[in-house]
């Protein structure tokens, strides 16, 4: 289950990658103030969903494990401050978007998720012997 959600996740990213930037800025700013888009953003994002695609495509769940916990630790740790950071990347004058309230405890929240994927990812690497594939390992995209 959890693969087909990610590749399907990956498949829209792929497809529509304007389409969930835009979706993402209407959920999650209060106001986007001065901000403008970098011109880069839209074809990382559709870089970003064909990786996921290609990542479990290629059975790479435990990479993927691996990817989302590292990824995870920053918002878990400093949400805010993780915030800021993907803000000032992704927009120019990132400082006039104002945030709506609930994003920097949700930041942590997926934090946590991510860091749990991870720490699950490699709990089920140390356990196998190689002989015996995780059951994410079986469920076909």
């Amino acid at each position: 289950m959890a693969k087909r959600t990610l590749a399907l996740l990956g498949l829209l990213e792929a497809l529509f990658p304007r389409g969930i930037v835009t979706l993402a800025e209407r959920v999650t700013f209060r106001d986007r103030g001065e901000a403008e888009l970098r011109s880069w953003i839209v074809p990382v994002a559709r870089a970003e969903g064909l990786l996921w695609l290609l990542l479990v495509r290629r059975g790479s769940m435990p990479a993927l494990g691996t990817l989302l916990g590292v990824a995870g630790l920053p918002a878990l740790l400093a949400p805010r401050r993780t915030l800021d950071v993907a803000l000032r990347l992704a927009y120019e004058k990132s400082e006039t978007i104002e945030l709506a309230s609930w994003v920097v405890p949700v930041t942590r929240v997926i934090g946590v998720v991510y860091v749990l994927a991870g720490l699950r990812s490699l709990r089920r690497r140390r356990s196998s012997t190689g002989d015996a594939e995780p059951a994410d390992e079986d469920d076909s995209a």
